[in-house]
Order: structure tokens, then C-alpha cells, then sequence
């Protein structure tokens, strides 16, 4: 039977390899931080199951049977460890009420590493600093309980804390270990606050032909509440060794007053006994009648301490006896037909539920929320496709001619502009004209300082009433342009308004008009000049006579008085300044309104098309960068879909080939265990006849109730 077990993991071995890489592509793939809100549920599915694999896959190499040690805090689990190690291992087992589960195997050298429910993996030189690592995890989880239990939720670590300690594992030089390729588990206590690492044990080792020893103090054997989950534990182990830890040294009152050895320790077989009269439930009952609980009482301090120290004892020693009893039926177990079969059964049954679990975790209901945000990124990336072959045309477009019709309403936007301010713009200049013959200010100034400012405060109307006309032209949702029907669609398609980019240049025009500035230059020879008698006496030529009046012809800056300018100048004088003036605004002031208008047309359509240009161009290129950024993310979405897919697929032929292992191994071992039984080869009542005939159709059918 052990060389067919040899033969069967090898075998499984090979079917399991794929599945390993499998899945673990596929939790890599998955693990990328963009995708992990839609995946959440799936990835801690599949790490869940790449970690429960990896202990399957472990038990398959090394042929190795798994001793789970398991019951209340305090009750003798670590000092059944050092005696079934026959080394000190509490040290490294102990570890700070963690609620992982620990593995102590076998190894030519000390290692140490931890795994969190993330599947990162984290390894340690020595002990000490694997447990100052815990004790530092041991805060941070419990700060997350606190806030699970706050927020009335179950607290579950491969979703609310994946990098909460999920395993640890541990190896050792334990010479009984390498012996008997045994693996020893170390579970959390029962019973305390982290009730999440008990449901891992129950995850970790359903279906996997573990055997479990259950430890128990005497004090606690009647204890209702330390039973509450044995029935359970008998679902998912095919044998349970129940240890009762006795105190040999415990002492009662005597009627005396003395102390006595109590029952417990002179007659310990009489607590056992009670507890199976009075004290069992029938579940337990019903396992015990039918072998697959073992009850033993043993002094395991007493016992851990004598095989420790290697003292030589008497063949009779009752705690070793004791101990002994315990391992030869344990060992007895581990090497029995029954316990082969229920390896091989119990590997393909796990199997087999990998497979449905895994396609539970792929299914198309666990991955909806992927799927939806698959269905959103393309069409975001269709969108932005084509709104970046929208920008592309416009950037190509002939963009030439499309303010064709503002130009030509040019004539349009300033008719009578002038005529309106002619008639207010002449009543100022000749009323600036009239003061100025009652003060004694020079020609110069009158051009200058009186008529030029008064002549650019009305362009500067002009200009504003020019601007303020163009802006109704230019204020429509196509700022003005004429652009075509497509290219209103492609606009449209960018998101672009036109208009927006009007307001911004029409604004930044209103705030720096440029006006055209007038100079009024005045001429003197232009100017009727009085000549004096003594003009005349002297005969003093009307040049001369006009340098005394005005100054030199080149400047004009002398002063005039008021006298003066009535004896000198007159009315003649007045008349032609008023007539110079007049004819000053009607050949310049009508050709402000057109100057106006084309400086403010030009300057629009040149900055409207630079701003809309580089409006595009800017467009284009940060399309092209989200493009690029969302296809990333389609890349790594289309990576995951093909390891899903790829996944699946091994899936497939993973269950092929657990129905193949069935067939080449299971169901001939059955067959060949129940012809011995017919043949008398093999006994009734012994481990071997005892062993279940299990269909391979039927592998999984009890497991809902589990």
C-alpha cells in the first residue's frame, strides 16, 4: 500500500504543478492595484485557495501526514508538541495568541517564514525575529478587529486585512519528525476573541486527511462550552485522538484536613470513564463507538519532561505508558490501509472541491463588477478614440475663409458711426476754440493741449462703440465663424464651444483697444493776421507780422494775449480756425470707425485661430496621453481575462485528471481492501476493514454539510 501511495503522489504531483501555476499567474495578474476593487472578492477567493493548495501540494511531495494540536488556550498543546517532537519547540510555536496556524516540519536547516492572506511571503533568519515581526502584526490586527467590531461587521482578513499572518511555518532538525514525515500544525487557541483563526483551520484542512488531537485539562473536560465545536471537528477529520491532560501532583482535602492524591491523578481512567457515561453528546458518542474518536489520559508535563531529558525510565512508568499507548495508536493509524485510502480519497476530494470553488470565483457572477469595468474602459477608450480623430480632422481642416462674412459686414458695423459723434465732437472743438481766444495761450496749444486730447477722447468713443457693434457680430455659438457642417460636428464631438474661446479673446481686445490717436498740426500762414499802423509805417511784411503774433513758424509756442488776439486775430481769424478744424474731423474722423473696425476684426481672427489651433493641439495631446493611460489599463484587463480564461482551461483538465487518478488508484485500492476483507486477509474490526467505499461521483456530495 505505501508503494502505491508513492506511486499516487507522484501522479498527483504532476496534475497539480499546472494548477499551482495557474493560479498563482492568474492572483498576480489579478493583484494589480487599478483592478483590485472589482476583483476583491475573487482575489481573496483565489488566495484563499492558491494557500489551501499549496498545503495539498506540500502534503503530496513530501507524502506527509498533518498532526493538527488543537483545543482551549492553556490546555498542554505546546507540551504535547516537545513530546511528540522529543524536542523543545514551545519556543517557536508559542507565539503571541496569533490566530494563524503554525507548521513545525523536519529540515537539515533552521528557517523561518511567514505568509499573509495576500500571499506575500516574508522570511527570518532566527526565532526572535519572526516573533518581533508577529508582535508588530498582532497591533496592527487588532486595531482593524476593533474597527470591524465597531462597525458591528464579521471581520474577514483576506478582505478587510489581506496583509493580516495567515501561516507560518517553521523548520526544525526534529529527528521524530523527519522519522515519520510528519507535519505538527499548531492552531490558535478556542475560544478566544480572533474566532477567525479557528474558520481558517476549519478551511485549511477540510477534505485533507489530517488527523487532530484535541487537548484537554481535566478542569475543563466537563465544560459544556469546550465541546461546542467538536461536531464540527468531526466533519472535517477522518480520526480525532482526544488527550486528556491530567495533573499527577494535583491534591484533594482529606476529612483530616491533610492533603491527599486526588482522583485524577491515582485513578485518572474514573474521569474518563464519567466523562463517557455522563458527559458525551451524541455526536461524540456516535464517534466514539465507531472508532474514530480515541479518548487517552496522560500527565503530558510529566511525560514532555522525561523524554526531553532523556531519563532513563522504568518499562512500567505510568505517564510514559501512558504516552506510549498514545503514539503506538497513532502511529498505528498513520500507517493503516484506512488512513491510505482516506489520503488518496481525501486528496482528490480537495481537488475536486479546488475546482469548484475556483469556478465559483471565476464565475460570471463573482466577476461582474470586473466585467462592467472592462465594458466602461472601452467604451471610454472608444469615446476618446474618437474624439481624437475628431481633433485630428479639425487640426487638418481648411480653416481658411471662415470669417468671410464678418469682414464683409465690416461696412456694416461702423455705417454713421462718425455722423453719430460729428455734430457733439464739433460743438466741443469750437467751444475749446472760444476759450482759447480768451486766454493768452499759444497756437501750439490750441492744437496741441485743446483740440489733438479732444479729438482722441471721441476716437476712443469711437473705438469702444466700434468694439461694443463687432461684439454682437462675433457673440454666437460660433464666435463669428462660418465653420462647416462637419465641422460644427467635429466641434461638437470635442466638447468644444467656440463661443467660449470668443468671450476669452473679445476680452483680452477690451481691455487694450488700440485707438487711433489724432494730431492736430495748425499753420499759421493758414491764419488772418491784422497788420497796426506802425505795421504799415514800417512797412513790416505779414510774415513778420505773424512771427509777433504766433513765434516761429517751426514752434507756435508764443504766448498771445487776450488783447492781442482780439486786435491781431478777429473774427476773420476765428472763422478760418473753426473752418480748419472742420475741415480737419470731416477728412479724418469718418476713417476712424473703419480703422477701428478692421484693427479689431484683424485682431480677433488672428487670436480666435491661434487659441483655437493650440486649443486643438493641446486637445490632441492629452487625448493621446489618457489613450495610452486606459490602454494600459485595458492591457492589464485583457492580461487577466486571458489568465482567467487560461485558468478555466486548466481547470478542466485538472478534474479530467482527478476522475484518471480515481480510476488508476483510488477505486483499485478500494476494490483490493475488500477482497481481503472477503478472503479473510483482512480482519474485521481492523483499521483496514473500516476503510469507506467511496465513489468518485459521490467525492464531494457531503459537502454542503460540511
Amino acid at each position: 500500500m505505501k508503494t502505491e501511495i508513492s506511486k499516487f503522489c507522484k501522479d498527483y504531483e504532476k496534475v497539480l504543478a499546472p494548477i499551482n501555476e495557474a493560479i498563482k499567474m492568474t492572483v498576480d495578474a489579478c493583484s494589480v492595484p487599478s483592478l483590485q476593487p472589482t476583483l476583491k472578492n475573487s482575489l481573496a477567493g483565489l488566495n484563499d485557495v492558491n494557500h489551501r493548495l499549496k498545503t495539498l501540494t506540500d502534503k503530496i511531495l513530501g507524502q506527509q501526514g498533518y498532526l493538527l494540536i488543537f483545543g482551549p488556550l492553556k490546555s498542554g498543546k505546546s507540551t504535547l508538541m516537545n513530546a511528540l517532537s522529543a524536542s523543545y519547540v514551545s519556543e517557536v510555536t508559542s507565539l503571541p495568541a496569533y490566530p494563524c496556524l503554525v507548521y513545525v516540519r523536519h529540515g537539515e536547516k533552521n528557517a523561518y517564514s511567514m505568509t499573509r492572506y495576500n500571499g506575500k511571503v516574508s522570511e527570518f533568519n532566527t526565532n526572535d525575529a519572526l516573533q518581533e515581526k508577529v508582535q508588530q502584526c498582532h497591533v496592527a490586527l487588532s486595531e482593524r478587529l476593533c474597527q470591524s467590531e465597531a462597525e458591528s461587521r464579521e471581520f474577514e482578513p483576506g478582505l478587510d486585512y489581506a496583509e493580516a499572518i495567515r501561516r507560518i511555518d517553521i523548520q526544525l532538525n526534529i529527528e521524530n519528525l523527519k522519522e515519520s514525515s510528519t507535519v505538527l500544525v499548531d492552531t490558535p487557541g478556542l475560544y478566544s476573541r480572533m474566532k477567525f483563526g479557528y474558520d481558517l483551520m476549519t478551511r485549511e484542512f477540510r477534505n485533507s486527511a489530517a488527523c487532530a488531537v484535541f487537548v484537554v485539562k481535566t478542569d475543563n473536560l466537563y465544560l459544556e462550552q469546550v465541546f461546542d465545536e467538536f461536531t464540527e471537528l468531526l466533519k472535517i477529520f477522518s480520526r480525532i485522538f482526544l488527550v486528556v491532560n491530567i495533573d499527577a501532583s494535583k491534591k484533594d482535602l482529606a476529612s483530616d484536613g491533610s492533603l491527599k492524591p486526588s482522583l485524577e491523578s491515582q485513578q485518572p481512567e474514573q474521569i474518563i470513564r464519567a466523562f463517557e457515561t455522563l458527559s458525551m453528546s451524541a455526536s461524540l458518542r456516535d464517534a466514539y463507538e465507531s472508532n474514530r474518536l480515541r479518548i487517552f489520559s496522560i500527565d503530558l508535563l510529566n511525560a514532555a519532561s522525561k523524554i526531553l531529558s532523556k531519563a532513563k525510565a522504568e518499562e512500567t512508568d505510568p505517564e510514559l505508558m501512558s504516552f506510549r499507548n498514545f503514539t503506538q495508536e497513532l502511529t498505528a493509524y498513520l500507517n493503516s490501509s484506512e488512513y491510505f485510502l482516506e489520503f488518496m480519497g481525501d486528496s482528490l476530494k480537495q481537488g475536486q472541491l479546488f475546482c469548484r470553488e475556483v469556478r465559483g470565483f471565476i464565475s460570471k457572477e463573482s466577476l461582474s463588477d470586473f466585467e462592467k469595468a472592462k465594458s466602461k474602459l472601452e467604451k471610454n477608450i472608444g469615446g476618446l478614440k474618437t474624439r481624437r480623430l475628431a481633433a485630428d480632422e479639425m487640426l487638418n481642416a481648411d480653416k481658411d475663409g471662415v470669417f468671410l462674412s464678418v469682414q464683409k459686414r465690416r461696412a456694416e458695423i461702423v455705417s454713421g458711426l462718425a455722423e453719430q459723434f460729428r455734430d457733439e465732437l464739433l460743438e466741443g472743438l469750437i467751444g475749446q476754440l472760444e476759450e482759447w481766444f480768451h486766454s493768452d495761450e499759444s497756437l501750439d496749444e490750441l492744437g496741441s493741449q485743446k483740440w489733438s486730447p479732444k479729438l482722441n477722447e471721441f476716437s476712443l468713443k469711437i473705438a469702444r462703440e466700434t468694439f461694443r457693434r463687432s461684439r454682437k457680430v462675433l457673440e454666437t455659438p460660433m464666435a463669428g465663424a462660418d465653420f462647416s457642417e462637419e465641422a460644427v460636428k467635429l466641434l461638437s464631438t470635442l466638447e468644444f464651444m467656440p463661443s467660449e474661446i470668443g468671450k476669452v479673446v473679445l476680452s483680452d481686445i477690451e481691455g487694450e483697444l488700440d485707438v487711433p490717436q489724432c494730431n492736430v498740426t495748425i499753420e499759421d500762414h493758414r491764419i488772418p493776421v491784422k497788420k497796426s499802423f506802425w505795421d504799415w509805417i514800417f512797412f513790416r511784411s505779414l510774415a513778420s507780422v505773424r512771427r509777433g503774433v504766433f513765434g516761429s513758424p517751426d514752434q507756435l509756442t508764443q504766448k498771445i494775449p487776450v488783447d492781442a488776439k482780439a486786435r491781431r486775430l478777429g473774427q476773420e481769424a476765428k472763422e478760418a480756425l473753426s473752418d480748419l478744424i472742420k475741415q480737419y474731423v470731416d477728412n479724418h474722423f469718418p476713417q476712424i470707425p473703419t480703422i477701428c473696425a478692421k484693427q479689431i476684426i484683424n485682431r480677433y481672427i488672428e487670436e480666435f485661430s491661434s487659441k483655437l489651433q493650440k486649443r486643438l493641439e493641446n486637445t490632441r495631446s492629452e487625448l493621446e496621453v489618457e489613450i495610452n493611460r486606459l490602454q494600459l489599463q485595458m492591457d492589464e484587463i485583457a492580461q487577466v481575462s486571458k489568465s482567467l480564461q487560461k485558468l478555466e482551461e486548466n481547470m478542466n483538465e485538472f478534474e479530467g485528471s482527478i476522475d484518471q487518478l480515481f480510476d488508476e488508484h483510488l477505486k483499485p485500492s478500494q476494490a483490493l481492501i475488500a477482497s481481503g476483507l472477503e478472503e479473510g486477509i483482512v480482519q474485521p474490526g481492523t483499521p483496514e476493514a473500516q476503510a469507506d467505499d467511496m465513489p468518485r461521483q459521490d467525492l464531494l456530495a457531503d459537502e454542503d454539510d460540511q
